[in-house]
């Protein structure tokens, strides 16, 4: 497992109103999301969970991977 990711919108005007939108309605609904990502071609999926958070320059997501049963290991 990794730290913590951001995840950032892509450079256009579309783009980022959408993300923009959808981070402000997770704010105001105070929903996140759960995903899975795919980083590389032959990889694991992973389990993520995104966070909203507006910083001062901009909107933006945490991106926080979390342990699925196949990950814990009994010691």
């Amino acid at each position: 497992m990794n730290g913590v990711d951001v995840v950032l919108p892509v450079k256009g005007d579309k783009n980022e109103r959408a993300f923009a939108a959808m981070i402000s309605q997770m704010l105001e609904t105070k929903k996140v999301v759960i995903a899975k990502i795919i980083e590389r071609k032959g990889t694991d999926a992973k389990l993520v969970v995104l966070y909203p958070h507006v910083s001062k320059k901009q909107p933006l997501l945490y991106m926080v991977q979390v342990p699925t049963s196949e990950e814990l290991r009994d010691f």
